[in-house]
């Protein structure tokens, strides 16, 4: 530690404070080292910095994105406090010479505590280390953080099950997993439209993809409720629930603790650990026995099966494909360094040559989850990375039967193999017709298959080098002459099978052709498509969308089980037409379509995603309601929410509508509530009543409207904002309850509207100790009785 008097230290902690509290970060410049590391251990996608400007450009970035509710607050902490035998602050932190002061940061008005910040400083005095920590080993020392006990009420009996009521009464552990788990699918690709209940878990119906999932969530608080295995969970795949999909589980701990005062829950993996990814384990089958199997990602199980294939095929066509063209890697524990490149392909063809073929294995760390490797018999076991974006193989590493570094608690050999019909439903190339297309498409061909379909593909070159005479393109020169020269034939190299040849001994096989090239008809005709997707709209990368099919600026509607392109209407053509972005576009029989793209509001919306000029396609391209709603969001339950308005634009191209007139349509386009609302939120549990601001915003008010008597049931003499993400509004027996959280505060304000009773029947009643998550059980009371519970 440099030899700085401690007020020296204390007033840099105070100046690296306001820098994360304050508009100050420009200040930072004269106390943080050019080389300074700033590391975030939030989450697995927090940021780590490098050098002193991105920090600063960092801190500014944070401060220019909060507000008054959000920001961050600071107390400065006196490290000392804490021994070394009991609490050692640099092994936490990660680096020596840890100043003696940190500093606490909050949000919402120091009600919550959110890191522990510390800091090192050089010789010279200048930080050159920052950590925002949310260590373990911080809890009960800095962050006063002591575990609560479950309470017998928090866990489910197997007796008698239980149900979506529960998650709003006591069983904080269900209902903390079932929130978090939620949101954790959508963040991970997951589209789950369906849960159901059971004794000892909670399934979820999940769509990724085209591909369907049913997950089982199990959950507990300190103590494990079930021994997962094998065994256990094979009962699953015979639930309802898991028909036609692939059936996975994950279990979670929720911990609960007491932290200056109040209480709070944080969700982890099943081994308590709070900063790890959370793991999926498959319900499958290892010899005809039931086990748990990791599931790290489809793409990666999926590329095992295709390396197998490649493999034990000698199929270079499909293995070049499969395979990332930039460095991919082989580390293999019988040779000395790292093969990348063409070094890659020659190693792993050395051990096709010398073994034989390559199955599937299931090797454990435990007792329980076993994880799929593909192992060669004689030889060893590979891990494989794949890059989750494309699926693309990035690497191989192999290891010893007895996997070497790796502690290996058991391994299972088996002879399953990849299928034989893997790769069964690409055709073989037949025709080319060798093209040029628009700027962007210089080099294009278009393929024939001999199922009959037809595809485009367009060769890849950077824009700067479009309009070159000659391009250079994997070590081969392209001229339009030289492209002219398109032909299909049998590949010369070994291993390799029809392709597409060109005079300068340029070759693209026809595998590559296939998944490359984009489905593509001539105008006016029906194009054959593939037989192994389902209905999809528009762009190739996408489930649903609509785009440009051969580049001739018309937009198409694609049926893939019927096997048509169809024209969508004229209005769309040469526009930036998008579908609905929040449900997929399609829905109820109806494609829900824009005439723009994305727009860039000039201020922030609660219907963000939603901006754009829409209307409805019925699967045969035809309209059905024509694009006239500035927002609207998909139709559910045969309804719409919807809003007409017209666009400004101002100087930076920025969209917005200054007179929105919110209503809801049905699926013929007809007005059940008229468009002449400011602004329009469904209540919750209830198709009547809805939430309804009306007369302007500077002369009106919010209210409640009864859709099936198209009248104002009565005001609100309160503001409430339906867009805060912890206000909640619903509907229970014939009340209509309206819950205003306090942002920073562990209280709410409960209003009860009675349906019946025609009045409010509780007004601005205050319930403390409550947090955003529900961690307290809330009873409204009406002259001290009970009169309702969430």
């Amino acid at each position: 530690m440099s030899n700085y008097a401690t007020n020296d230290y204390r007033d840099l902690a105070e100046r690296l404070a306001k820098g994360f509290t304050e508009d100050s970060a420009e200040d930072l410049k004269n106390i943080l080292d050019e080389d300074c590391e700033y590391i975030s251990e939030y989450n697995e996608n927090s940021p780590h910095f490098h050098n002193r400007q991105e920090i600063i450009d960092h801190m500014s970035y944070v401060d220019s994105n909060v507000d008054d509710s959000t920001r961050y607050h600071y107390q400065i902490i006196d490290l000392r406090e804490y021994p070394e035998e009991e609490f050692d602050i640099s092994s936490v932190a990660g680096f020596p010479n840890v100043a003696p002061y940190g500093i606490r940061l909050f949000q919402f008005k120091e009600k919550a505590l959110v890191a522990i910040v510390v800091f090192s400083v050089t010789e010279e005095g200048k930080i050159d280390h920052i950590i925002l920590s949310r260590s373990e080993e911080f809890n009960e020392e800095i962050y006063h953080r002591v575990e609560e006990k479950d309470l017998p009420d928090d866990l489910p009996t197997t007796a008698e099950g239980w149900d979506e009521e529960d998650l709003s009464t006591d069983y904080y552990i269900w209902r903390n997993a079932d929130s978090f788990f939620r949101k954790w699918l959508g963040e991970n690709g997951y589209h789950y439209f369906k849960r159901e209940f059971y004794e000892d878990c909670i399934g979820y119906r999940c769509r990724k993809g085209n591909d369907f999932y049913t997950i089982y969530m199990f959950a507990y608080g300190q103590k494990k409720t079930s021994l997962l295995d094998g065994d256990y969970c094979e009962k699953f795949l015979k639930y309802d629930l898991s028909s036609g999909s692939k059936s996975l589980v994950v279990y979670l701990q929720v911990k609960r603790y007491r932290e200056r005062g109040r209480s709070i829950v944080r969700v982890a993996d099943y081994s308590g650990n709070e900063h790890r990814r959370i793991e999926l384990w498959e319900i499958g089958y290892i010899n005809g026995e039931p086990n748990l199997l990791f599931y790290p990602a489809k793409e990666t199980i999926d590329a095992i099966y295709k390396l197998m294939y490649a493999y034990n095929r000698f199929d270079d066509d499909v293995l070049h494909y499969i395979v990332t063209k930039h460095n991919p890697y082989f580390k293999d524990y019988g040779a000395n360094g790292t093969a990348f490149n063409s070094g890659f392909f020659n190693h792993l063809k050395r051990i096709r040559e010398k073994n034989g073929d390559m199955r599937i294995g299931y090797l454990s760390k435990n007792d329980v989850i076993y994880s799929r490797v593909p192992y060669i018999e004689g030889y060893g076991f590979f891990s494989i990375e794949v890059a989750t974006a494309d699926g693309k193989i990035l690497g191989l590493t192999s290891y010893p039967m007895d996997g070497g570094e790796i502690n290996i608690r058991d391994f299972i050999l088996t002879d399953e193999k990849e299928s034989e019909d893997l790769f069964s439903y690409v055709p073989e190339l037949a025709t080319v017709i060798p093209v040029k297309g628009n700027e962007k498409e210089r080099f294009s061909l278009i393929l024939g298959f001999d199922n009959g379909e037809q595809k485009k593909y367009v060769l890849a070159i950077d824009d700067d080098r479009i309009n070159d005479e000659v391009i250079s393109y994997e070590s081969h020169a392209f001229t339009d002459r030289i492209w002219s020269t398109a032909s299909v034939g049998q590949n010369v190299l070994p291993n390799r099978g029809i392709a597409v040849r060109f005079i300068n001994d340029f070759f693209i096989s026809g595998f590559k052709l296939y998944h490359d090239g984009k489905f593509y008809c001539e105008e006016g005709k029906k194009g054959k498509l593939g037989v192994n997707d389902n209905v999809w709209i528009g762009d190739m990368n996408d489930d649903v969308g609509c785009g440009h099919i051969n580049g001739d600026g018309n937009l198409y509607f694609i049926d893939k089980i019927k096997g048509e392109a169809l024209h969508i209407p004229e209005r769309y053509k040469n526009t930036p037409m998008a579908v609905y972005p929040v449900y997929g576009g399609y829905d109820e029989g109806l494609i829900m379509v824009s005439l723009f793209g994305e727009l860039d509001l000039q201020y922030h919306h609660n219907f963000h995603g939603c901006a754009g000029m829409w209307g409805w396609l019925d699967t045969e391209g035809n309209e059905v309601i024509a694009p006239q709603y500035v927002y609207a969001l998909q139709f559910c339950n045969g309804r719409a929410t919807v809003c007409k308005g017209d666009w400004s634009i101002d100087e930076k191209g920025r969209y917005w509508c200054y007179n929105e007139a919110w209503g809801i349509i049905d699926k013929t386009g007809k007005e059940i509530v008229p468009c002449q609302f400011d602004e329009l939120y469904e209540i919750d549990e209830t198709e009547k009543y809805i939430l309804c601001h009306t007369g302007g915003w500077d002369d009106g008010y919010q209210c409640i409207y009864d859709m099936e008597s198209n009248r104002i049931v009565t005001e609100l003499d309160f503001d409430f904002d339906p867009g805060y993400m912890f206000n909640e509004r619903f509907y229970q027996d014939g009340l209509i309850i309206f819950d205003e959280h306090e942002p920073g505060e562990e209280k709410d304000y409960i209003y009860v509207y009675s349906i019946t009773e025609n009045e409010w029947i509780v007004h601005h009643q205050l319930i403390e100790g409550r947090t955003y998550n529900g961690e307290t059980k809330m009873v409204v009371n009406k002259d001290g009785e009970d009169i309702i519970v969430f």
